[in-house]
């Protein structure tokens, strides 16, 4: 008997010291690169002040570079996020201004004027907005006329695997065998008190 619960406890000691939880590691090598492109060609005046746009990795049909399918999936790990919205002058006489607001987290550019012999646009780096996948974007019309043409979120991500079931720790390990231990004990002591009365 005193074998069989020496064996027993090496095996579960063992098992204790071999049994450690994984984590999910995310190295540049690993990550895939995503695009999600949304055309608007929207003219903003006085009478449409602002445009809104909601950009859901999770959900919009992405692509990548080569133009292949793109799944993120609300586990996936986004490593870098670009925004670059592209507005253009409607070639009149007048002066046009505008200004991005990033929902997310309150930042409204200042304004700026859209002119028709440059290339229009802004430009920001917006990792930090996506843990949760989504950036909402507003563009503002302050006065004149202009189309915004369309927006483009960019960047890497990581293609983690789904969650599990977690393993059990050491600590988890030896408390189980301690307590068989524990049963076997008391089980003995029960069955010498009955050899004895």
């Amino acid at each position: 008997m005193k074998r069989l619960l020496v064996l027993f406890c090496s095996i579960v000691m063992a098992l204790g010291a071999f049994g450690t939880a994984s984590a999910s590691m995310c190295h540049d090598k690993d990550c895939s690169a995503y695009y999600d492109a949304f055309d608007v060609h929207v003219k903003l005046n006085y009478t449409n002040t602002s445009y809104t746009h909601t950009f859901d990795l999770d959900n919009d049909a992405l692509k990548n570079w080569y133009g292949h399918s793109v799944d993120i999936d609300p586990w996936d790990t986004i490593k870098t996020a670009y925004l670059y919205v592209k507005v253009t002058d409607d070639y009149d006489v007048e002066h046009e201004y505008g200004s991005l607001t990033l929902v997310d987290n309150g930042y409204t550019t200042s304004p700026k004027e859209i002119d028709s012999f440059f290339n229009n646009y802004w430009g920001f780096n917006v990792t930090s907005l996506l843990d949760d996948h989504l950036l909402t974007v507003t563009v503002n019309w302050i006065c004149g006329d202009f189309y915004l043409k369309y927006e483009k979120l960019y960047g890497k991500f990581c293609d983690n695997p789904p969650p599990s079931n977690p393993v059990p720790e050491p600590g988890t390990m030896l408390l189980l065998g301690a307590g068989l231990l524990g049963l076997v004990g008391y089980n003995r002591k029960c069955q010498n008190k009955k050899k004895l009365g």
